[in-house]
């Protein structure tokens, strides 16, 4: 008889991309600096999100996501959601998802922005890859994107 298998450790992992940040600033001044696909795309470091086409503030833009070996090119449309707290950039389509600035008053005249892409993980032999490879050099992308977009308030 064979040994039971491990469970995987990803198994019912959670897959979004979350990074967060309190920036020296007010929400109004923050949001307005994520308020057009090209505002986003000069946050984003060019070696994991590139090749953004433009045709209008929201969008629709088309937009290449480059990470590891995971490689997405998307059309995403720019959401006022609630304006001044939350812009969405919905990447449409069956592998799209969607990514989220949420900006909420911190003390002492801050916000906290938190910036979510929402995802669901890859199947099966992918999943390891994506846990160990693709999701934390993801992270230090959209960290990146926030030290960005604090360098632009300071």
């Amino acid at each position: 008889m064979l040994p039971a298998l491990a469970a995987s450790p990803w198994k019912d992992a959670n897959a979004d991309v979350a990074v967060e940040r309190t920036i020296a600033a007010p929400p109004p001044a923050l949001a307005a600096l994520v308020d057009s696909t090209e505002d986003i795309a000069a946050l984003m470091p060019t070696d994991c999100v590139k090749d953004w086409e433009h045709t209008g503030a929201l969008g629709p833009a088309r937009v290449t996501y480059q990470i590891k070996s995971f490689q997405r090119r998307l059309t995403a449309k720019l959401k006022i959601v609630e304006p001044d707290r939350r812009i969405e950039l919905d990447h449409e389509g069956k592998k799209g998802f969607v990514t989220r600035f949420l900006f909420t008053e911190a003390p002492n005249q801050g916000t906290r922005v938190q910036l979510t892409t929402y995802l669901n993980g890859p199947p099966w032999p992918l999943r390891k890859y994506y846990f160990e490879e693709v999701r934390p050099s993801w992270i230090v992308c959209y960290e990146n994107a926030l030290s960005a977009l604090e360098d632009q308030v300071r």
